[in-house]
């Protein structure tokens, strides 16, 4: 995992056990047990609302239901280590979909009538291009953390003469 990406993780997301630091077996049995439970959520009897609630909900024990099922690891850090996962499935939909936004934005941008300037196409990749120093992510995909990851924006604004 590169810095950018553990730096991203670590603002955003306040993790400080990395789920890629495990070794693959270990990842191998949390993917199972995550993927089981949830499985098991899809398939009970519980009604859309009491699945959503039990998944997502404030109300939410899946990170402890499934760390409970890791016998070989203790309480606490096995639910580090399930909750650093779920930020790394997060992450990792997010690089995804950022692939998608830069292709998209890119035919949009193919599209207009008038080509942008300089200065509007630095935005733009900005906006809408997977940036190395986000973690692979755009900027629009960091909204919700704003605050966090601003000083690394100035850095990245102000080593720009373009911008």
């Amino acid at each position: 995992m590169n810095d950018a990406v553990r730096l991203i993780k670590h603002v955003s997301f306040d993790v400080d056990r990395h789920y890629d630091d495990l070794p693959e077996k270990g990842r191998a049995e949390v993917d199972r047990v995550v993927l089981e439970a949830i499985w098991a959520g899809i398939e009970s009897e519980d009604n859309q609302r009491d699945f959503d609630q039990g998944f997502a909900g404030a109300k939410s024990t899946l990170v402890k239901k499934i760390a409970r099922k890791l016998p070989h690891l203790d309480g606490a850090s096995a639910t580090e280590l399930v909750t650093s996962a779920f930020v790394d499935y997060g992450l990792r939909a997010h690089q995804y979909l950022a692939g998608c936004i830069q292709a998209i934005m890119q035919d949009f941008r193919n599209g207009l009538e008038v080509p942008l300037n300089e200065h509007e196409s630095k935005v733009f990749e900005l906006l809408y291009n997977s940036q190395d120093a986000f973690g692979g992510l755009p900027l629009i995909l960091l909204g919700e953390r704003l605050d966090t990851v601003r000083l690394v924006i100035r850095e990245l604004l102000c080593a720009s003469d373009e911008l």
